[in-house]
């Protein structure tokens, strides 16, 4: 195990949705799935000899950011599970997301990581109580990507395959994608409902092998929210360290 020292913040101790960091503190992937590959085709048929797998994905993507994007604000628990290169054990944890779109979210993680991510609609902040330090990173001023973090996975990807996965139950697919521009990615697949194109899951894997799965587990919209569910002040000694530009 790599070494660290005390009462700094080490990147296993950091659970981000990287592409909101845009590469100054880490990059959200998951766990490699065990799938049964079977391929399909368009509208999640068994593909003839002429269907392309890329022509499957790209029409099913679009299904996912249509069902994604007509959401305006919600509440989700998810499960993330990070694998860091270098280092023995993945870490598994717990918490609540909110969103507002476009230009808020809340990710509270739940006992013992005692982290939070919050963005207030100009930076992201990451607070990690533990070490009494909050991590400062202007939000991204392209409109087209807020402070959504499933939407910055899905903004300029292209789909590559898409294949039945039975390891998240019965009727989902895996959509293996070409991530966008807007992320320093080597790989990035998402997981919907067949049915409903609903989103479930995603998955990315850094330069640097690091992996990170989230999975929703539960989602539901709450029209309650507004932009003061969203705001953060430091406690009272706590070292602010802008990453990412400044602040």
């Amino acid at each position: 195990m790599p070494s660290r020292s005390p009462g700094r913040a080490s990147p296993a101790d950091i659970r981000l949705l990287p592409a909101l960091i845009a590469a100054a503190l880490l990059c959200c992937a998951a766990g490699a799935s065990r799938a049964e590959d079977r391929p399909l085709g368009a509208g999640g048929r068994a593909p003839s000899p002429t269907d392309g797998d890329s022509a499957a994905a790209e029409v099913l993507l679009v299904r996912v950011k249509e069902a994604w994007n007509a959401r305006g604000s919600l509440v989700a628990t998810i499960e993330q599970t990070q694998e860091f290169a270098g280092f023995d054990e993945p870490l598994v944890s717990r918490g609540k997301l909110r969103i507002l779109k476009p230009s808020y979210f809340d990710l509270r993680f739940d006992p013992p990581h005692r982290q939070r991510q919050v963005c207030d609609g100009k930076h992201v902040w990451t607070y990690m109580e533990d070490q009494k330090q909050a991590f400062r990173t202007p939000l991204s001023p392209d409109a087209r990507l807020g402070a959504d973090l499933f939407n910055w996975a899905l903004v300029g990807a292209r789909g590559r395959s898409a294949r039945s996965d039975t390891s998240m139950g019965e009727g989902i697919l895996r959509l293996e994608l070409a991530p966008g521009a807007n992320l320093s990615l080597a790989e990035l697949r998402v997981w919907l409902r067949e049915a409903t194109a609903e989103l479930i899951a995603c998955e990315v894997i850094d330069a640097e092998g690091n992996r990170t799965r989230v999975r929703i587990l539960s989602l539901r919209d709450d029209p309650g929210l507004g932009p003061d569910d969203f705001r953060f002040a430091p406690p009272e000694g706590t070292e602010v360290i802008d990453a990412g530009g400044g602040g």
